[in-house]
């Protein structure tokens, strides 16, 4: 029996949608899907030209559990137009096939006295004055602002000024970048913002850590999404803008902004498949590759030219496409230096920039901490994409070097991502690695730092799906690591029952013939477990995702009370 599983405010650029509006997902079958369709465009048009909507279109996405469907709306009248698709799926799904007239029309005038209710003339002459203007206009429930960053003005949404008395020659634009990918996007986000740094700017940022604008922390938390966009464009001092833009953001919302210079997509893989209509990889990189859609011709998109489905689409564009890749003789590589197009490469172990016919070597792997000598591949194409955002917005070469060369990765700088902790002659690595790749990558770079032993922590959130459970965990027996501490993590259940996961970690483990792990209720006694095990020359695997400031916590309280600390670079 079909059943309606979500309804939600559409603010941006979205899979179903090209701007705002109200959606609603389906969970049906095949046979149901498209009289269902069928039934609640029908309704959904009769309503929205009732209610004088009629402009507005309709739309639906099939999905493998159902359908999305969704039609424009006015940006001052989102909650009424969620109403309006929810009374549509209740009439499409009724068995009451009649028309009744009076019905209707009760329900043309509720729906009008709420939308008469939310409405805001001001915001919308607001917005379309910005638009005359080529001014950047953000609104929200609470606030609404033109311009960006330190060109900006904002005011309570309820509090709109008249357009002719905003001070429009102090308002404009500042340079926006948005970074996308399965992983590395906050590694990328925090690497440009020292770039930035090094150039003299203020760079204001947004990512899973939270909001900084320059060296001020705003907030902490996860602000990947639009609300997080909103809030770095929002704060007066800041003339650079990085925006890290997930996944989940994209999915329940649609992009944060309505226009960007560079939109950079890192990589996709799969992750959190299943969760609002996302079932495959390639729907995965569907939604990744909304922020392009808000890059103008003027601007720049920048795609990994090693991920197929990253670059392989470097003709869709009528931007300007730049490519980075760790392979200066890979076939996109060279295709794009034959047509003399912007790319940045790793030439042994020097990262080039390409501008179009002139390579320019910008620095050696051994310079940045973030490599560790350049055995962490994955960051050295993190700071090949950085590289690519840097020189399109602008930014000097001499400050490009200089940023690269001075950021380690450090729990403050770098929160969780590749953190190296040495004491007593043990080494901690500790990472958020909570996908398949990205739990590679963790092991690659580990294979290549010396130890007598090796040991990892390995656990998943219970909303993975059992094939990246399984592959994190044959991928952990092939790395050879002496000893595997598997954690449950209580706080990330996320609808499976209590030891789910370890279960079927240790039925993977089994099959390979691994017999070198032990099991922990939390992750925090995984940790101790491991500290207990480790002997001098010892390399110890921290992938942590629930208690990462007490992990923190513990290790600097062993940096304090043993060896001094070290780390890549020192």
């Amino acid at each position: 029996m079909a059943t309606q599983v979500d309804s939600r405010r559409l603010t941006g650029p979205n899979l179903v949608l090209a701007g705002a509006g109200a959606t609603i997902d389906v969970d049906c079958t095949d046979d149901e899907r498209e009289p269902l369709v069928r039934r609640w465009t029908e309704h959904a048009r009769a309503m929205l030209d009732a209610v004088g909507w009629s402009d507005c279109g309709v739309a639906s996405r099939p999905v493998p559990t159902g359908v999305s469907l969704a039609f424009d709306a006015p940006i001052d009248a989102l909650y009424a137009a969620c109403e309006i698709a929810e009374w549509a799926w209740e009439r499409a799904t009724s068995n009451d096939e009649t028309h009744d007239n009076a019905a209707f029309e009760a329900a043309r005038e509720r729906f009008v006295d709420t939308i008469l209710e939310e409405r805001n003339p001001a915001v919308l002459a607001l917005r379309d004055a910005a638009e005359e203007r080529g001014v950047p206009f953000l609104w929200d429930d609470d606030e609404v602002s033109v311009g960006s960053g330190q060109r900006s003005k904002t005011w309570p949404a309820r509090e709109c000024p008249d357009p002719k008395d905003v001070p429009w020659s102090e308002l404009g634009a500042i340079p926006i970048a948005l970074v996308t990918g399965t992983n590395g996007k906050t590694t990328t986000v925090r690497l440009l913002a020292q770039i930035a740094r090094a150039a003299g700017l203020c760079p204001g940022f947004s990512s899973t850590d939270g909001i900084w604008a320059g060296e001020e922390i705003v907030v902490t938390g996860d602000y990947s999404g639009p609300g997080g966009a909103r809030a770095v464009l929002r704060e007066s001092k800041v003339d650079y803008a990085i925006l890290e833009t997930a996944r989940g953001g994209l999915q329940r919302r649609g992009v944060g902004v309505e226009a960007a210079d560079v939109a950079c997509v890192l990589n996709v893989s799969a992750d959190h498949l299943g969760e609002f209509g996302v079932a495959t990889v390639d729907d995965l990189t569907a939604i990744k590759f909304l922020i392009t859609k808000v890059v103008p011709p003027t601007g720049r998109v920048i795609l990994n030219g090693d991920d197929p489905r990253v670059g392989g689409r470097r003709g869709e564009f009528a931007a300007e496409v730049a490519l980075f890749s760790l392979d200066p003789h890979s076939s996109a590589i060279e295709e794009w230096r034959r047509e003399k197009r912007p790319c940045a490469f790793l030439d042994g172990e020097t990262l080039v920039l390409d501008r179009g016919g002139a390579p320019e070597a910008i620095i050696d792997a051994k310079e940045m901490p973030i490599a560790f000598g350049g055995a962490a591949r994955h960051n050295l194409a993190n700071a090949l994409a950085a590289i690519l955002i840097a020189d399109a917005t602008g930014i000097p070469t001499a400050a490009i070097r200089d940023g690269l060369s001075s950021f380690r990765p450090t729990p403050e700088s770098l929160p969780g991502r590749t953190n190296l902790f040495e004491f007593d002659d043990v080494r901690v690595l500790v990472d958020f690695a909570h996908n398949p790749d990205g739990h590679a990558a963790l092991l690659d770079l580990a294979a290549q730092m010396p130890a007598k032993r090796r040991c990892v922590i390995l656990g998943q959130a219970g909303d993975r799906d059992n094939d990246s459970i399984v592959e994190m965990s044959r991928a952990t027996v092939s790395a050879r690591p002496d000893r595997v501490f598997i954690k449950e993590m209580p706080r990330y259940l996320r609808g499976r029952e209590a030891g789910n996961v370890p279960k079927l970690i240790q039925s993977v483990f089994d099959e390979l013939s691994f017999t070198e792990y032990e099991h922990h209720d939390t992750e925090l006694d995984a940790v101790r477990a491991a500290l207990e095990w480790a002997r001098p020359g010892d390399l110890l695997l921290f992938p942590i995702h629930e208690s990462r400031a007490d992990v923190v916590e513990i290790l600097e309280g062993r940096v304090r009370g043993g060896a001094h600390p070290t780390g890549p670079g020192d």
